[in-house]
């Protein structure tokens, strides 16, 4: 038995079927069932029962579950603790492309830079440690120091073609918590046509085509295919969180 086993047997648990379990991880289905049987040949049992719907797990099965993922979580938080070559930094897409790529704040040869969405930041931080964090939610994990916070500006923005903007649907992340979306729901009426695009560059890339507008910070105003539709500006916080040990 070794972790990727219980891996393996931990999807299979989770999906209640091989093959789900199989396309999740990217294996066939028939490698899957093989190591599932020498699981089950090494420990001598049961661990699941073969159903039409996919498997169901013996009482073995329950305990053999609880062990794997005990033991996967261990691990992880052994890697996390792990001292790394390089400092880790937590950051989402928007303030990646602001700090990094605009304001140079962050050099990517010199960070592990990890990329989430917003309303995945307090789960990645239950789960590693990060020495430094890009946020625009303020956190309270233990150990971490909040080092700076700043403004990106905002406003409404279209391609080119701004005679279009009124007519245009208004594009939002489908991160529930991205601080973006949270401000055109606010200043919206609920009538208005809005749909959800699954990341930044794919909202800045339907904008650009003239097929929505979206609330984007002005920075991006440097592209010449995109132009604000109003003099109005928003101020939306970030915050730099640091770890100490």
């Amino acid at each position: 038995m070794n972790f990727n086993d219980l891996e393996i047997y931990q999807m299979i648990f989770e999906t209640k079927s091989i093959n789900q379990a199989a396309n999740k991880l990217q294996y066939t289905q028939s490698n899957l069932s093989a190591r599932l049987q020498q699981l089950e040949q090494e420990l001598d049992t049961n661990l699941f029962i073969r159903t039409n719907n996919g498997v169901s797990p013996t009482a073995n099965g329950q305990l053999l579950y609880q062990f794997a993922k005990q033991t996967l979580d261990q691990f992880q938080q052994l890697k996390s603790a792990m001292i790394t070559t390089k400092p880790r930094l937590l950051i989402s897409e928007l303030l990646l492309n602001y700090l990094i790529m605009t304001q140079k704040e962050f050099d990517v040869n010199h960070y592990e830079i990890t990329i989430k969405e917003t309303c995945e930041f307090q789960q990645a931080l239950a789960q590693t440690i990060y020495q430094h964090v890009a946020t625009f939610n303020p956190i309270k994990f233990k150990g971490y120091d909040l080092m700076s916070e700043a403004s990106i500006e905002t406003c409404w923005i279209a391609g080119a073609n701004t005679q279009l903007a009124a007519s245009l649907p208004i594009a939002v992340n489908h991160d529930t918590q991205c601080p973006l979306r949270k401000l055109t729901l606010d200043l919206l009426s609920e009538t208005t046509n809005v749909i959800e695009i699954d990341s930044l560059e794919n909202i800045l890339q339907l904008v650009k085509q003239e097929k929505v507008s979206a609330m984007l910070p002005t920075y991006l105003l440097t592209d010449s295919k995109l132009v604000a539709c109003d003099s109005r500006r928003w101020q939306i916080k970030y915050y730099h969180y640091q770890y100490h040990y």
